[in-house]
């Protein structure tokens, strides 16, 4: 994942910086790696759809941190052939590739829109609301989860996968405590609650944040499946999304050559180690929510 920045600012415009610079760009570069990594995710959250609700009955839906819109266009093939699908995101460069991604699959009743969940969303109301993994970056949760909830319908629900804490997602972890030794990595935020990847990893916290926003029978399932780093493939396929994303991209980018061949050398032996015939393979954790308006 991108090196996220944390901020307590009152406002998302940290976010909006940085997704609409380095970090949405270096997202897109990436996009297949991550819809391959992050599958199992996906999966999960179809599950619980397929399992709970009855997709013919959804005849609007709304994808907060739509990103790249894998998730997005998923969930239009699922559902009927009246129902609309609306994707949005901060990111100007993820809705433009997002846009581009439905073109190109042909995808119809699904549109993208660049804004800001935490003050607006497109109008609804929507039967569903989902999310993978963009729904813990807002400055004010409560506001954010208040306004996506006030786009429901009276039956509406909210479906969305968040991660859980750091330590518990070694693919995370693993590339950056490989290059530890050799380059200097940024330091971990001050506050974990702090807009980021794991801004909602507490779940008293997480359930407190839905409540005081108006959801209501909220549960919060354990999703913990085996995550391959930048998707199933071999150990040069896993270097090659490491160096290129996240913690470890940043550090190597100010390292000397040097420290970058020694730094590469390393996260190449620690993914020998940990391929497991289908790819490097690591933990990992999420929250998956299912709550009611």
């Amino acid at each position: 994942m991108p090196d996220i920045p944390t901020s307590t600012a009152p406002d998302n415009q940290p976010m909006a910086e940085f997704w609409n610079g380095d970090g949405g760009e270096r997202w897109v570069e990436h996009e297949d790696s991550y819809d391959r990594q992050l599958a199992p995710f996906s999966d999960a959250l179809f599950f619980r759809l397929s399992s709970e609700h009855s997709t013919s009955e959804i005849a609007s839906a709304l994808d907060v941190g739509c990103g790249t819109g894998p998730l997005t266009t998923a969930l239009r093939s699922q559902l009927g052939a009246d129902a609309r699908v609306v994707g949005v995101d901060i990111s100007t460069p993820m809705v433009d590739a997002a846009t581009a991604r439905a073109q190109r699959l042909g995808t119809d009743g699904v549109t993208f829109e660049v804004a800001d969940a935490q003050t607006s969303v497109p109008a609804g109301p929507h039967d569903l609301v989902v999310s993978r993994f963009g729904i813990m970056f807002f400055a004010d949760p409560v506001s954010a989860f208040a306004t996506i909830r006030a786009a429901t319908g009276p039956a509406g629900r909210l479906v969305a996968v968040v991660w859980q804490a750091r330590d518990l997602n070694r693919w995370m972890t693993e590339p950056a405590d490989a290059i530890a030794p050799h380059v200097e990595l940024e330091a971990p935020p001050a506050d974990p609650r702090a807009p980021g990847p794991f801004a909602l990893a507490d779940p008293d916290r997480l359930a407190d944040l839905l409540g005081r926003a108006g959801w209501s029978a909220t549960e919060l399932i354990p999703v913990m499946p085996t995550v391959y780093i930048g998707g199933p493939g071999s150990v040069n396929d896993a270097v090659s999304f490491a160096i290129g994303t996240g913690p470890t991209f940043l550090a190597l980018e100010h390292a000397s050559a040097g420290q970058r061949r020694n730094a590469v050398d390393a996260i190449r032996t620690r993914f020998v180690a940990l391929h497991d015939g289908i790819g490097v393979a690591a933990p990992g954790a999420a929250w998956l929510i299912d709550s009611r308006r």
